[in-house]
């Protein structure tokens, strides 16, 4: 059952480095992104509210506040948000994440979906198989291979042609089974329309279930009483594990749109970056080792009096952004200072693909109690050193055009 939990959340976090194999794409940035023309390579677009309502004829990665698809999707699918819906068809496999996320659009490959709410609306074709994870799960549609869920409340009316598995606080069933089945939940509910064509395993905490109609005449129900184990657990330790898979897998995903965002829309900055800190790299790594280290009582001391309190209060959220966002802003520099050190013109995909590794191996190696952070401090360090550098140069030149 843990590691149930975690997978849907994990794949969608990796799955967004899977894309950029490819060398043609299209990046958009910004508050608002409305995409009303056919795209023809990939499309990668982060902003408050991304809206599809011309086709993305190959692969999709959308993030921000809200995602609406109202167009169809050439491939694949990676969309992650505050509110993800899909109103379109999808050629490929969809991976969606978010406090909700809605698919009404029919999808010819795999779906794996996770969020606090999850609906699979009526009459969506899944070709592939559904693996879904929220607080609710709401599955009308149909799914030609297996079905997965976990969740608080799942509600299941639709179709599903492979085996199915289902795990719940409170399971309300009412469509076809035509594959085996497994459910677990605490309060099951059995609705008038459910139909069980093969043979059934399940468990609850009032045991057995008089299945009458719903069990088709060649097949059985057997009340397992080792599923017991898998039963769904809400304790404080659950909670935990799920809000720290949570976390960590937003911390990759955000980290990965940042080292993104960097490369294709700030080139010369990092540029600027790395070659100040192929100049002088210990000297760099002092300058933000002292970054880190006198920040927090510089702020404090500034907000001690009541003129320096803004200024203050602004270098301590700079300095918790610095913390949150270490990884991906070192990764940007660090791969441009790989770049000035080997004499070479990469493209942007090539590094794009390159900080993105550097910025995985650091969060890997900060998830390692002191030693990982020892590991990382000196190339953490060495990068912000650069890039404070680049902002003064920056603002000494005052050439905005040279940051892109």
């Amino acid at each position: 059952m843990r590691r149930f939990q975690s997978i849907p959340i994990l794949l969608l976090a990796t799955g967004l480095f899977l894309p950029f194999f490819s060398a043609e794409a299209s990046i958009g940035a910004g508050q608002e992104i409305f995409v009303t023309s056919p795209v023809s390579e990939n499309a990668y677009l982060f902003a408050g509210r991304v809206v599809i309502n011309e086709r993305l004829q190959a692969d999709g990665v959308l993030a921000g506040g809200s995602v609406l698809v109202n167009a169809p999707v050439g491939r694949d699918l990676l969309a992650a948000g505050g509110e993800v819906v899909v109103n379109a068809p999808v050629g490929g496999n969809v991976r969606g994440a978010g406090g909700s996320v809605t698919v009404n659009g029919a999808v010819d490959g795999d779906l794996v979906v996770a969020g606090g709410r999850v609906v699979v609306g009526p009459g969506v074709r899944v070709r592939g198989s559904l693996l879904a994870a929220g607080g609710e799960v709401v599955i009308d549609g149909i799914v030609e291979g297996d079905l997965r869920a976990t969740g608080g409340r799942i509600a299941f009316s639709g179709e599903v042609a492979g085996t199915a598995q289902l795990r719940g606080r409170d399971l309300e069933l009412d469509g076809r089974f035509a594959g085996p089945a497994v459910f677990v939940g605490e309060n099951v509910d059995l609705g008038p329309a459910v139909r069980f064509d093969a043979d059934v395993g399940y468990w609850r905490p009032e045991g057995e279930i008089d299945f009458g109609p719903a069990l088709a005449t060649n097949a059985r129900a057997v009340f397992r009483e080792d599923l017991r184990a898998e039963a769904p657990r809400y304790s404080a330790r659950e909670a935990g594990r799920w809000i720290l898979t949570v976390w960590v897998a937003l911390s990759f995903f955000s980290g990965a749109v940042t080292v993104l965002l960097l490369t294709f829309l700030a080139p010369g900055f990092t540029r600027l970056a790395g070659t100040r800190l192929a100049g002088s790299f210990w000297p760099k790594t002092g300058i933000g080792f002292l970054y880190f280290l006198a920040t927090p009582p510089l702020a404090l001391l500034l907000m001690i009096t009541l003129i320096g309190f803004p200024l203050g209060l602004f270098l301590l959220f700079l300095y918790f952004f610095s913390l949150v966002f270490a990884a991906p802003l070192s990764a940007a520099v660090l791969v441009r200072w790989l770049e000035v050190r080997r004499y070479a013109e990469w493209s942007r995909g090539r590094l794009a693909l390159l900080g993105l590794a550097i910025m995985v191996a650091i969060k890997l190696l900060l998830l390692i109690p002191l030693v990982g952070w020892l590991l990382v401090l000196v190339p953490v360090c060495a990068a912000f050193g650069a890039l404070l550098a680049a902002d003064w140069l920056w603002l000494k030149r005052g050439d905005r055009a040279a940051l892109f």
